[in-house]
């Protein structure tokens, strides 16, 4: 199925900033909780960061290095005296057992956003296949179909999901991910779509509003006891026999 995107890069760009930006206010307070201190037994500096609980050893020029944000919001270490940034974290020695914990841990983090993902894009995309097909049946058919669409909910589940699933991937990672992607094309489509439907419900709920109104400035209405048309509910005694009016 193909579904066409209407991604704005631009407005997508600024949204991946903001998103940046509060991760970073996060990190960079974190930053300012580290204390220092010697390690007699391994003859070392050990770093303890009061808010994570972490605790590692560093290198001897980790002292040398500062951590910023930089324009387009990502988190850089810059040595103080040259100037240059790094993208990885330069002051602690590389612990690969822990390295390799923090990997899997992600991992196991980004699939199970995943699938809340698929399960939600599931019942959003059935609903978009299903219009796709009333559109080769007849307007009947997209009608009915856009009714549903009108009332479902499924579109906000999906986007909560898109959401979380935003806030565990590396951004480099989520813009990569093609199932991702393609979840973030139905969604647009679909909401597209369900904006349409509620406009076509709201107009058919006017249109019989009045319908209604018409109908019943229109409608005859007659005296119980002789029969007399009468011009409307506003009055309440025959013009012609004088009986009280009940409709």
């Amino acid at each position: 199925m193909h579904i066409p995107s209407w991604r704005n890069e631009h407005a997508e760009a600024r949204k991946q900033f903001q998103i940046r930006k509060k991760k970073n206010k996060k990190l960079l307070k974190t930053e300012e909780k580290w204390l220092k201190f010697w390690d007699d037994d391994v003859g070392k500096m050990r770093w303890f960061n009061e808010v994570t609980g972490e605790m590692k050893y560093a290198v001897e020029a980790a002292d040398e290095y500062v951590v910023i944000e930089d324009d387009a919001a990502e988190i850089r270490y810059e040595h103080k005296a040259t100037g240059e940034r790094l993208t990885e974290d330069p002051r602690f020695e590389v612990d690969e057992e822990a390295l390799e914990k923090a990997r899997k841990e992600q991992e196991e983090r980004e699939a199970a956003e995943l699938d809340k993902v698929r399960f939600a894009l599931y019942f959003v995309k059935n609903l978009v296949d299903a219009y796709l097909q009333a559109l080769e049946e007849s307007q009947h058919a997209v009608a009915k179909i856009l009714k549903k669409i009108a009332a479902e909910k499924d579109t906000v589940k999906l986007g909560a999901a898109l959401h979380h699933a935003k806030e565990v991937f590396p951004q480099e990672a989520f813009n990569n991910n093609e199932e991702l992607k393609y979840a973030h094309d139905v969604l647009e489509y679909m909401q597209e779509l369900k904006g349409h439907a509620e406009r076509d419900s709201e107009a058919a709920v006017n249109r019989k509003k009045d319908y209604l109104s018409t109908f019943q400035e229109k409608k005859a209405y007659h005296c119980q006891k002789c029969q007399h048309e009468v011009e409307g509910k506003h009055v309440k005694f025959c013009p012609h026999c004088n009986a009280r009016l009940v409709f």
